[in-house]
């Protein structure tokens, strides 16, 4: 990041999905799903905290989608 000096809010809004039956789901898609989501929001912030540290202060929001709460039937 070259100039984040004025930066004092981060919002993650990294996310991926797919459905289907869980005995037919992909573990390889499910693996990089989960990379995806997890890993690309913490990559997201590791990128922005040090500058945030630097100036004591800052706010880190990650977003979710609404499927998440949700169940589907299969």
């Amino acid at each position: 990041m070259r100039n984040t000096a004025a930066l004092t809010t981060v919002l993650s809004n990294v996310g991926i999905g797919f459905f289907g039956p869980f005995e037919e789901t992909d573990l390889e898609k499910s693996l990089k799903c989960m990379e995806i989501n997890v890993i690309g929001t913490a990559a997201v912030f590791q990128a922005f905290l040090p500058s945030m540290r630097e100036r004591r202060g800052g706010k880190l929001i990650a977003m979710s989608s609404l499927v998440g709460p949700d169940s589907f039937s299969v």
